[in-house]
């Protein structure tokens, strides 16, 4: 459901604009519950990558040097991080975000909610199971302030779409 209205955000953000693009070009498989997933199938390695997977792997150049983190049974994270579902220090800072684990504004007309939403973008990944493509309509369709706190999603959200919050 690409939008066919000027994106701002992708002409201010470069690097939005950039994970934006690696979202919805089909070049991931997706997959849930941490940035990165790997099994070995057929005797070789497949990767499966969260929505903040693919911007570490974006920000990286597509060469993210993932780390074991012993501390989290194993699970692979991005370098200098310590959690296998947020976005490492760097890599939210390069986006221009306020937070490891932003939030979105959810218009009407994905088919993911009954009406104008503020949710994370690991639960558009996870809790929606929306497409990375998707996932990546959606960013591209955010402020060009935006800055993945939930307090500036729902003040984006009230100033364009009316949003009143939860009841």
């Amino acid at each position: 459901m690409t939008s066919s209205v000027t994106s701002y955000i992708l002409i201010r953000r470069p690097h939005v604009a950039e994970w934006v693009n690696d979202l919805r070009s089909g070049g991931y498989l997706q997959g849930q519950g941490r940035l990165l997933n790997t099994r070995i199938k057929n005797g070789v390695e497949e990767r499966r990558y969260c929505c903040l997977g693919v911007a570490e792997e974006t920000h990286a150049h597509g060469h993210c040097d993932w780390q074991v983190q012993p501390r989290l049974n194993m699970m692979l994270a991005p370098p200098g991080s310590d959690n296998a579902g947020h976005l490492s220090l760097g890599t939210m800072r390069w986006l221009g975000l306020d937070t490891q684990d932003p939030y979105v504004v959810l218009p009407l007309g994905y088919g993911l909610s009954a009406g104008v939403d503020v949710v994370k973008l690991t639960k558009l990944n996870d809790g929606y199971a929306a497409s990375l493509a998707t996932i990546g309509d959606v960013i591209a369709i955010q402020s060009p302030n935006w800055d993945g706190t939930y307090d500036g999603a729902v003040a984006d959200a009230r100033d364009r779409f009316g949003y009143r919050g939860v009841a």
